[in-house]
This record gives C-alpha cells, structure tokens and sequence, in this order.
C-alpha cells in the first residue's frame, strides 16, 4: 500500500495477520502521490513491488519482494510528465512478470517492458481520440500461457480494449456498461494462484465478456483470533466462470475468473 499523497512510502504487509514486512521510500525527492502493483519480476517466487510516479514524471520503479532493494528502474515516457499506472503479468511466457505502463494524463499510451532485462515489449495508443487517464492491467484471457494487456478508460467511458504483447494487435475491446455511462472504467487483476486460479472482486458486477450477472462477493475483513492475530474471515465463494472474463461495476474494479 502507497499514501495517497506526500512522501512516496510504500509499505508491505502480510494479509494473515497484518504484520508490517517491507517499507520504504520509493523517490527520494519526489513528494507525490504513487501506482503499485506486484508481480514476481526476478522470478524467485516472491512478488516483488512495480511503483509509478502518480504525477509529474514517468518514473517506474521495482522493488524486490523478498529485501525491499531496488532491482531496476526506468523512464517509462521519456519528455512526458503526467503520471502513469503500473501492472505486472507475464507477457511473453518467459517466467518473468513483465511491466505495464500507461499515461495519466493527455493520452492512452501504454507501454510493457520485459521483467527479464527491461526491454520494451509493446507501445500502443489504447484509445484514438481520448485524452483522458487510463488504469492497466495484465492477465491471461485466452489461457494460452501468456498474459494479454488489460487498458481502461477512466474518463468519461467505460471502454475496455486487451492487447497482445507479441505483434500488438487488440484483441478484445467492449464498452462495460451503457454508453450513457460516464464514470471511466479501473480495471484490476487478482490471482490467488497458478494455474487453476480463482478471482473476486469487491463490489456488483457484470461478467461483460459473456453478458451474464455475478452476484456480489463477500467481503473479507481481517479480525482478531486468539492465538493467530489478525486473520480473515472465510470469504464467501466465488462464482467461477467456465472461461477466462473480465468483470467490473461502477465505483468497484475490473477483475478476471477462471474456471477451476
């Protein structure tokens, strides 16, 4: 978790029992709000900490999961000072999560970088004609073995577009809800494992891919149990769907389900 404002610190905290695990300042010097993701770029089997400069740079960052050290930094958009938002998946099936990168302000540019050395893996303009912000993501939707790029409008639409990071090309593009819908679209991917994974969301939602309801989820709030600490309640089962989608509701996230 990042503040929303101030300093750049991150920290990192295990969700069993709420024990602080990493913290640091991600920018010295830089006195804005941050993105983070997570995603295990050095492929030792811990997810390490991708986090973005929120505002006035493209400043990309990534964070060993295991020391909190710095593993590589880069400039996302070189001359460009609007922010971006980050994500993490595995693009091209090497076994490294690769980053992604879009702008916050001006455009939908959006860019994805090898975790294995850094290059630039794809550079797309999302939205012809859109200046606004866009939220990233990264998940498998076909379940070829390799993650597609997940981009949505946050401004004044609730467009939706996938991108394959091997030639570029869309391969999924929809409008979440009614076109009289203005609220901008925060797409997100949750997984719990590989493979085999199951994804939640927080809030209503609409499986938009296959056009069919998903009622809402139970929340899962940490409580204290004697003798564990902190721990979360049993989470109230997910409905799964038979092929990988995408979900998402007004004020909530887009997430992505698989069948088990």
């Amino acid at each position: 978790m990042a503040g929303a404002g101030g300093n750049a610190h991150v920290k990192v905290y295990d969700a069993r029992y709420a024990s602080l695990l990493l913290s640091f300042r991600a920018y010295e010097g830089y006195e804005g709000a941050v993105n983070i993701a997570a995603g295990d770029i050095d492929n030792d089997g811990r997810a390490d900490i991708d986090v973005g400069t929120k505002t006035n740079a493209s400043h990309v960052k990534v964070f060993s999961g295991a020391t909190g050290g710095e593993l590589f930094s880069l400039i996302a958009f070189e001359g460009f000072n609007g922010g971006v938002s980050v994500a993490a998946g595995d693009l091209n099936g090497d076994g490294y999560a690769d980053i992604v990168v879009g702008t916050q302000i001006d455009n939908s540019h959006v860019k994805a970088f090898g975790g294995l050395g850094g290059g630039l893996l794809l550079s797309v303009i999302a939205f012809e004609e859109y200046a606004g912000r866009v939220s990233v993501a990264a998940g498998d939707l076909n379940g070829d073995g390799f993650a597609e790029v997940i981009v949505g409008a946050i401004v004044d639409s609730s467009h939706v577009k996938a991108f394959r990071a091997s030639d570029s090309a869309e391969v999924a593009s929809f409008y979440a809800y009614d076109a009289a819908y203005t609220g901008g679209r925060c797409v997100r991917r949750r997984c719990r494992s590989q493979p085999g994974y199951r994804h939640w969301h927080p809030g209503p939602s609409r499986l938009a891919l296959q056009g069919i309801r998903v009622p809402r989820l139970g929340r899962t709030p940490l409580v204290p149990d004697p003798g564990r600490g902190m721990i979360r309640r049993k989470r109230t089962p997910a409905v799964i769907s038979r092929q990988p989608a995408i979900i998402g509701g007004p004020k909530g996230r887009v997430a992505m389900r698989r069948a088990l």
